[in-house]
């Protein structure tokens, strides 16, 4: 622990006021105290005058009392010594009392000085059932606030000799003399005796919770007194972290509690690196009940979890008519309190947790190697809590901020090694991002693990390799691959009998596994279609010449291992019909429609990606888009999903614009046979989102644009507006004169429209998530019309809540 010389932004000066902080930064006008605390060492005690026969005192009684149980528990106390046993109980209760009501500092200070001592604190740890209650009171002793019979005493009539007895009463509090002697007998009674170590850890985590904003010298001493008695007794390193989540405020605490004990933990991090693991893990158990609790409803509504009624009288006892008017007050007022409000204060809790955690992080990752370590500790947690946690909306984002932020290092530092040795390539390490896609894989793979859990992990992958900026595109183009090629073996496996007699009708349920990997798949290829696609053809031909010219590399990629050709996604997706465009292979499919059991926003736009690259047959989309959506025009012209509808990016435009009915989960546009969803869908918390952006993809419409449709409009615009000038009364010159400055107004105005654009994209630096919201849900589907206007309706109707 002493070897540990880095210092954390939430170090222990980091609960210092700013007066403090100029103090500290002055070593003249430091005081000695102040020095040893920020060096995590406990000020020494002195003896007060007078200290000698109280320390006689309390070593006599302690030493009666260990005679009078041993006595008592081996049958021979006399009669003849009841006198002086009654004596010595009287002396020992009187230890006691001092103790446990507080009023008199002056005394209270000189007992917890003597017990301190070595020959009492011997007596003490040596034989402590016999002072049961005596450590009992000091374990529960506060000594940082003085006794209400001090606080409230009247002092208007008292005399000059009271008033002065009451100012040295209170000086003991005020200069922390009885907590450094308290603070000092608690160490010693663990250095002496180790069962001692888990009420006194206790005490302390709740002294640090006990008073929020509390003077910086406490908070100080408390946190040196910590670390000396972990350094004392390394086993504490075990016992703290179940503590600290023993002690953890409860979800509906203020968020200026629980903000202050997260700093706290973060704090005993500086100090106690080994426990870093289980304190991540700890605000991870606690973030996670807190998002679970944000509830977004298929209407877009959002609103808390209510507990059950019946949950919270089981227990309820009578009370009389008065306190049960009073309850009911309190309850109606409780009610009355508004949804957004509520939802808006525990949306405001996670989010200064996660930006606590986010600071954290960064601040560390500066250090070599820990980037790493932290990811080794953090995908056990997500694995074990996260991945299991039933649509968990923001807690999963640390992961993807650690893998961004690896990239990140590592590219500039890639950077930085090639300027300083003329580009000669270096050796890095395989990145972050694709150890955690490689892991997810793992888990979609894994025969043994349930399906649930195999489902949770292809959309936690697809959602990631969707939406992280840094993923490349071959990892792209390998988990695209894998999950064909795992469709492919299990339409073989499953269906190889044509004859196999299955119950048609629920072909969602038996084969939801089937239909989540699919839809997966579709998911990352609309948004990443076209880097994947272009990829791909750029690997075909490099091979393909490679091959020719028999020069093939060994590090080469190979066509087959990033295979998202037309064949595979024919195999997948077309049923037992010959088309009229490329080979017969649908019979494959033995009739499981993927497309049909999916998502409706991401079939839409699959097919219309289909359609541009060929990878499916026209006679197949056609038939696709009228068997799906009947009333929707039947061929491709434009993108006939202008956005990807799932259950965040549908949140960001209700909260921030109307939602429409539907989608993943049911809070997405269009049906969701699977019920599924995308776990890093956007980030709505408003501080903390700064730290996502970054590396975050936000939906900006169809990956492929018509060109042809595109360079259509523009004519109609150019038509339009030659249509509007010929009718003016002064246009009598050339016409290439007019057609000049008119293609001038054209160009300013698009130009406008692009920088419109850009002032709402994730690109900019705005402060609100509104504006990405807006980002999203400005590309619209042109044959949304009705939904488009519910959508500007919205913005009207309802605030922004999160």
């Amino acid at each position: 622990i002493s070897s540990h010389k880095k210092v954390a932004p939430f170090s222990l000066s980091s609960n210092l006021s700013p007066q403090s902080k100029q103090t500290t930064s002055s070593t003249n006008d430091v005081s000695p105290s102040l020095k040893l605390l920020l060096q995590r060492k406990m000020p020494q005690c002195t003896h007060p005058e007078g200290f000698a026969p109280v320390e006689n005192y309390v070593y006599n009684s302690v030493l009666t009392r260990n005679k009078d149980q041993l006595e008592s528990k081996n049958g021979s106390k006399g009669s003849g010594n009841a006198s002086n046993s009654d004596k010595s109980n009287r002396g020992y209760r009187a230890l006691l009392d001092i103790i446990r009501k507080r009023d008199d500092p002056v005394m209270l200070h000189k007992v917890l000085l003597a017990l301190g001592s070595g020959a009492t604190l011997g007596l003490i740890t040596s034989n402590p059932s016999f002072h049961a209650h005596l450590t009992h009171l000091i374990m529960r002793l506060d000594p940082f606030t003085a006794p209400p019979c001090l606080t409230k005493t009247d002092q208007s009539n008292a005399t000059i000799q009271q008033l002065s007895k009451f100012e040295a009463s209170m000086k003991c509090f005020d200069d922390y003399r009885i907590a450094d002697a308290h603070l000092r007998l608690c160490v010693a009674v663990v250095s002496a005796n180790s069962t001692f170590l888990l009420p006194v850890l206790e005490m302390l985590v709740k002294f640090l919770c006990q008073e929020v904003d509390a003077p910086q010298e406490r908070i100080l001493r408390i946190h040196a007194t910590l670390y000396t008695t972990l350094y004392l007794v390394p086993k504490g390193n075990q016992l703290l972290p179940p503590i600290l989540s023993k002690l953890f405020p409860f979800k509906l605490a203020t968020r200026k509690v629980i903000i202050w004990y997260v700093k706290q933990l973060i704090t005993m991090l500086d100090y106690v690196p080994t426990i870093l693991g289980d304190v991540l893990q700890i605000c991870i158990e606690k973030c996670l009940i807190m998002d679970v609790e944000i509830k977004i409803h298929d209407g877009g509504g959002v609103s808390i979890e209510e507990d059950s009624d019946d949950e919270n009288h089981i227990f309820e006892m009578d009370v009389s008519d008065e306190n049960r008017h009073k309850k009911a007050v309190q309850n109606e007022e409780d009610d009355e309190r508004k949804p957004e409000v509520r939802v808006d204060e525990m949306a405001d809790k996670l989010d200064s947790v996660m930006l606590l955690l986010f600071e954290y992080l960064q601040s560390n990752f500066a250090l070599p190697g820990q980037i790493t370590r932290i990811y080794e500790l953090i995908y056990p947690i997500f694995n074990t809590y996260i991945a299991t946690t039933h649509k968990s909306k923001f807690v999963q984002f640390l992961l993807f901020y650690i893998c961004g932020m690896y990239q990140e290092d590592a590219t500039q530092l890639q950077l930085e090694h090639q300027d300083a040795t003329y580009n000669m390539p270096i050796v890095t390490h395989e990145a972050l991002y694709r150890d955690f896609a490689s892991k997810l894989l793992d888990n979609v793979l894994d025969s043994r693990r349930s399906n649930v859990h195999r489902q949770i992990s292809a959309c936690y992958l697809a959602s990631f390799v969707s939406r992280a900026s840094y993923v490349n595109a071959e990892t792209i183009c390998e988990c695209v691959a894998v999950f064909l090629r795992w469709a492919e073996v299990y339409i073989n496996q499953t269906y190889a009998n044509a004859n196999s007699k299955n119950n048609r009708g629920d072909l969602s349920h038996s084969n939801a596994l089937f239909y989540t990997v699919c839809q997966a798949a579709f998911y990352i290829m609309c948004f990443r279609g076209d880097e994947a696609w272009e990829y791909y053809k750029k690997v075909c031909a490099e091979y393909a010449s490679a091959e020719k010219d028999s020069v093939v590399d060994a590090d080469m990629v190979n066509p087959s291992s990033i295979d998202i050709g037309p064949t595979r996604w024919r195999n997948i997706c077309c049923a037992s019909k010959t088309y009229s465009q490329g080979r017969s292979t649908g019979t494959r499919s033995m009739g499981l429609h993927p497309l049909k059991y999916c998502l409706e926003s991401v079939r839409r736009e699959f097919l219309h990606l289909a359609s541009v690259f060929e990878l499916l047959p026209k006679d197949f989309i056609e038939e696709s888009i009228n068997e799906f959506s009947p009333q929707r025009r039947t061929t491709p012209k434009r993108s006939p999903a202008r956005v990807i509808n799932t259950a965040a990016t549908m949140a960001v435009k209700t909260l921030e614009a109307k939602r429409s009915k539907g989608g993943v989960g049911g809070l997405g546009r269009g049906s969701n046979p699977l019920d599924s969803f995308f776990p890093f869908d956007p980030y709505l918390l408003r501080m903390s989102h700064v730290h996502v952006d970054p590396f975050y993809i936000y939906w900006e419409g169809s990956v492929v644009e018509d060109y042809e449709t595109e360079v259509k409009e523009e004519e109609d615009i150019i038509d339009e507006m030659d249509d509007d000038f010929s009718k003016d009364e002064n246009c009598d010159s050339d016409s290439e004169d007019d057609h000049t400055p008119q293609k001038q107004h054209m160009t300013q105005s698009l130009g406008s429209d692009h920088e419109v654009m850009m002032s709402i994209s994730p690109a900019s630096n705005s402060s609100t998530i509104l504006t990405r919201g807006e980002a999203e849900a400005t590309n619209i589907d042109d044959n949304d019309e009705e939904d488009h206007e519910d959508m500007k309706r919205g913005v009207n109707e309802q605030d922004v809540v999160w």
